[in-house]
Protein backbone atom coordinates (compact mmCIF):
# COMPACT_ATOMS: atom_id res chain seq x y z
CA UNK A 1 0.00 0.00 0.00
CA UNK A 2 1.53 3.46 -1.16
CA UNK A 3 0.57 6.47 1.48
CA UNK A 4 0.15 9.71 -0.27
CA UNK A 5 1.15 13.19 1.18
CA UNK A 6 -2.30 14.87 1.92
CA UNK A 7 -2.03 18.88 1.47
CA UNK A 8 -2.89 19.16 5.39
CA UNK A 9 0.49 17.03 5.73
CA UNK A 10 2.55 19.01 3.43
CA UNK A 11 3.28 21.64 6.08
CA UNK A 12 4.89 19.03 8.86
CA UNK A 13 6.77 17.21 5.86
CA UNK A 14 8.58 20.50 4.96
CA UNK A 15 8.98 21.42 8.52
CA UNK A 16 11.15 17.99 9.16
CA UNK A 17 13.15 18.31 5.91
CA UNK A 18 14.39 21.62 7.27
CA UNK A 19 15.61 19.99 10.40
CA UNK A 20 17.76 17.80 8.36
CA UNK A 21 21.11 17.60 9.80
CA UNK A 22 24.45 18.67 9.06
CA UNK A 23 25.76 21.71 6.97
CA UNK A 24 24.36 22.71 3.50
CA UNK A 25 25.65 24.99 0.63
CA UNK A 26 25.40 28.37 0.37
CA UNK A 27 22.55 29.85 -1.59
CA UNK A 28 23.29 31.96 -4.94
CA UNK A 29 24.57 35.50 -3.72
CA UNK A 30 25.66 34.12 -1.11
CA UNK A 31 29.15 35.97 0.09
CA UNK A 32 31.99 35.53 2.49
CA UNK A 33 33.25 37.65 4.73
CA UNK A 34 37.29 37.68 5.06
CA UNK A 35 39.25 38.84 8.02
CA UNK A 36 41.78 41.31 7.53
CA UNK A 37 45.45 40.06 6.81
CA UNK A 38 47.44 39.10 10.32
CA UNK A 39 50.62 40.02 10.36
CA UNK A 40 53.33 38.12 13.18
CA UNK A 41 57.05 38.62 13.86
CA UNK A 42 58.81 36.74 11.69
CA UNK A 43 61.80 34.75 14.40
CA UNK A 44 63.86 31.30 14.70
CA UNK A 45 60.27 30.34 16.19
CA UNK A 46 59.47 29.79 12.44
CA UNK A 47 62.86 28.41 11.25
CA UNK A 48 62.23 24.39 11.69
CA UNK A 49 59.36 22.18 10.38
CA UNK A 50 58.01 19.92 13.42
CA UNK A 51 59.46 21.33 15.99
CA UNK A 52 56.71 21.68 18.02
CA UNK A 53 57.02 25.85 18.11
CA UNK A 54 55.33 28.31 16.12
CA UNK A 55 52.69 31.17 16.19
CA UNK A 56 48.75 30.09 16.92
CA UNK A 57 46.55 32.76 15.62
CA UNK A 58 42.83 32.72 15.49
CA UNK A 59 40.54 33.98 13.57
CA UNK A 60 36.33 33.88 12.04
CA UNK A 61 35.33 33.54 8.61
CA UNK A 62 32.13 34.81 7.78
CA UNK A 63 29.22 33.98 5.37
CA UNK A 64 26.56 36.21 4.62
CA UNK A 65 23.16 35.33 2.77
CA UNK A 66 21.77 37.23 -0.33
CA UNK A 67 20.01 39.70 1.88
CA UNK A 68 23.15 40.37 4.07
CA UNK A 69 22.30 38.88 7.04
CA UNK A 70 24.61 36.04 8.41
CA UNK A 71 24.04 32.20 7.20
CA UNK A 72 24.37 29.19 10.15
CA UNK A 73 25.32 25.89 8.89
CA UNK A 74 26.47 26.28 5.58
CA UNK A 75 29.95 24.43 4.57
CA UNK A 76 32.91 26.30 4.02
CA UNK A 77 36.54 25.15 3.14
CA UNK A 78 39.32 26.61 3.67
CA UNK A 79 43.22 25.32 2.60
CA UNK A 80 46.28 26.82 3.75
CA UNK A 81 48.56 27.82 0.71
CA UNK A 82 52.04 26.71 2.80
CA UNK A 83 52.48 23.12 4.19
CA UNK A 84 53.88 25.03 7.21
CA UNK A 85 50.56 26.42 8.48
CA UNK A 86 48.25 24.07 9.68
CA UNK A 87 44.17 24.65 9.87
CA UNK A 88 42.86 23.37 13.24
CA UNK A 89 38.95 23.62 14.59
CA UNK A 90 38.35 25.89 17.76
CA UNK A 91 37.21 22.57 19.66
CA UNK A 92 40.60 21.06 19.36
CA UNK A 93 42.73 23.86 20.48
CA UNK A 94 43.12 23.05 24.40
CA UNK A 95 45.71 25.49 26.46
CA UNK A 96 47.95 23.16 28.97
CA UNK A 97 49.92 24.30 31.92
CA UNK A 98 52.92 21.74 31.98
CA UNK A 99 54.90 20.56 29.33
CA UNK A 100 57.99 17.90 29.41
CA UNK A 101 60.46 20.03 27.61
CA UNK A 102 63.18 17.10 27.06
CA UNK A 103 61.11 14.33 24.88
CA UNK A 104 63.74 13.07 22.16
CA UNK A 105 62.74 11.07 20.37
CA UNK A 106 58.59 11.94 20.60
CA UNK A 107 56.34 9.07 22.74
CA UNK A 108 54.24 6.98 20.63
CA UNK A 109 51.29 7.98 23.26
CA UNK A 110 49.83 10.77 21.63
CA UNK A 111 48.24 11.95 25.02
CA UNK A 112 51.78 12.63 26.51
CA UNK A 113 52.82 15.91 27.46
CA UNK A 114 55.41 16.16 25.22
CA UNK A 115 52.93 16.81 22.09
CA UNK A 116 52.04 20.08 23.56
CA UNK A 117 53.10 22.91 21.40
CA UNK A 118 54.81 26.65 21.99
CA UNK A 119 52.47 29.14 20.48
CA UNK A 120 55.62 32.33 20.59
CA UNK A 121 52.70 34.88 19.82
CA UNK A 122 50.55 34.02 23.08
CA UNK A 123 53.65 32.78 25.15
CA UNK A 124 51.64 29.23 25.82
CA UNK A 125 51.58 25.82 25.26
CA UNK A 126 48.99 24.30 23.37
CA UNK A 127 47.56 20.67 22.70
CA UNK A 128 45.49 19.33 19.68
CA UNK A 129 42.62 17.44 20.47
CA UNK A 130 41.61 14.40 17.99
CA UNK A 131 43.17 13.98 14.76
CA UNK A 132 45.30 17.25 15.44
CA UNK A 133 47.23 15.11 18.64
CA UNK A 134 49.74 13.55 15.81
CA UNK A 135 50.38 17.00 14.19
CA UNK A 136 54.02 15.79 14.33
CA UNK A 137 53.25 13.26 11.03
CA UNK A 138 50.07 15.30 9.94
CA UNK A 139 50.30 18.81 9.32
CA UNK A 140 46.44 19.44 7.93
CA UNK A 141 46.15 22.37 5.08
CA UNK A 142 42.73 21.77 4.86
CA UNK A 143 39.74 22.20 6.50
CA UNK A 144 35.37 21.97 6.04
CA UNK A 145 33.50 22.96 8.74
CA UNK A 146 30.06 24.93 8.81
CA UNK A 147 29.25 28.28 9.96
CA UNK A 148 27.80 28.17 13.59
CA UNK A 149 24.58 30.01 14.36
CA UNK A 150 25.89 33.86 13.92
CA UNK A 151 27.27 32.54 10.57
CA UNK A 152 30.78 32.27 11.86
CA UNK A 153 33.42 29.65 11.20
CA UNK A 154 35.83 30.18 13.96
CA UNK A 155 39.53 28.70 13.02
CA UNK A 156 42.96 28.71 13.91
CA UNK A 157 46.39 28.58 11.97
CA UNK A 158 49.40 27.12 13.70
CA UNK A 159 52.27 28.59 11.47
CA UNK A 160 55.15 25.99 12.33
CA UNK A 161 57.72 27.42 9.93
CA UNK A 162 57.35 29.83 6.68
CA UNK A 163 58.49 30.02 3.33
CA UNK A 164 61.61 32.02 2.14
CA UNK A 165 61.86 33.47 -1.49
CA UNK A 166 65.43 33.01 -3.34
CA UNK A 167 66.77 36.48 -1.29
CA UNK A 168 65.88 34.45 1.54
CA UNK A 169 62.89 36.85 2.20
CA UNK A 170 59.99 35.48 4.32
CA UNK A 171 56.96 34.76 1.98
CA UNK A 172 53.16 35.52 2.97
CA UNK A 173 50.86 32.55 3.80
CA UNK A 174 47.34 32.47 2.01
CA UNK A 175 44.72 30.88 3.31
CA UNK A 176 41.96 30.65 1.16
CA UNK A 177 38.19 30.09 1.85
CA UNK A 178 35.09 28.88 -0.66
CA UNK A 179 31.60 28.74 -0.01
CA UNK A 180 31.72 27.15 -3.70
CA UNK A 181 29.68 30.28 -5.28
CA UNK A 182 33.00 32.59 -3.91
CA UNK A 183 36.81 31.99 -3.34
CA UNK A 184 38.23 34.56 -1.22
CA UNK A 185 41.94 34.79 0.77
CA UNK A 186 43.75 36.35 3.42
CA UNK A 187 47.17 36.85 4.26
CA UNK A 188 49.39 35.89 7.03
CA UNK A 189 52.62 38.25 6.96
CA UNK A 190 55.89 37.59 8.52
CA UNK A 191 57.55 41.18 9.19
CA UNK A 192 61.05 41.83 10.73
Amino acid sequence: MVKILTPALLPFAALLAGCAPGPIAAPYGSSLVMPEDIEFGDDMAYAQAGDLTGGLFYTYIGVLGPDGLPLNGIQVEITSGWTGAYLIAEKAVRVVDTYEQDCNPLPEDTTDPCYAWFDTEGQEFVEFAGDYTELGGFGPTYMSAPTDNRGLLPVYVFVDSIALDSTGEAVNIPIFASIGLETQSFQLSPIL
